[in-house]
């Protein structure tokens, strides 16, 4: 995706950006909020490429934003380690085969990026009638996922 392109999707699904959002979006990577486009080359023509994981992270940052934490925080959060509780694990491994998830991936010991935690909750989204998944998908949801004291993720509810 262009610069225009991400402005444009980020607008669709609601994501504030300010009076000029391309700058905004530059601005949040200058401060390591967003990881830097791929940069590619046609003659003396420089084109920026975004991901879909660019505008997910601005969809985590605008909900930060409007939780009201500073820039700063939000880099905190951003960069704080998520992990797989065992109720997560335990999933996992009973759909792991059937969803080609490689033996070594989603492993207790090892974080998640926030990136693979948004790609996570939609998925289990798309399959919310799992007959894996005891309960409410809420509640699984809250306790399949904790930041590294073990506590509940705080964008967990705004995501869903």
């Amino acid at each position: 995706m262009t610069l225009d392109e991400i402005v444009s999707q980020a607008s669709t699904i609601g994501i504030d950006l300010g009076k000029n959002p391309s700058r905004t979006i530059r601005f949040y990577t200058s401060k390591g909020l967003l990881d830097a486009p791929k940069i590619t080359y046609n003659g003396k023509i420089k084109q920026a490429t975004y991901s879909t994981g660019h505008l997910t992270k601005l969809k985590l940052i605008n909900i930060y934003k409007k939780r009201r934490l500073t820039l700063n925080a939000i880099k905190k959060v951003l960069d704080s380690p998520i992990y797989l509780s065992d109720k997560a694990i335990e999933y996992i491994n009973k759909v792991r085969e059937k969803e080609n998830i490689p033996d070594d991936a989603f492993q207790k010991d090892k974080p998640i990026t926030r990136i693979e935690f948004v790609y996570i909750l939609y998925f289990l989204k798309e399959k919310q009638n799992n007959k894996y998944i005891m309960g409410s998908l809420k509640d699984f949801i809250e306790e399949a996922f904790v930041n590294d004291n073990g506590k509940r993720l705080i964008e967990v509810e705004q995501l869903l």
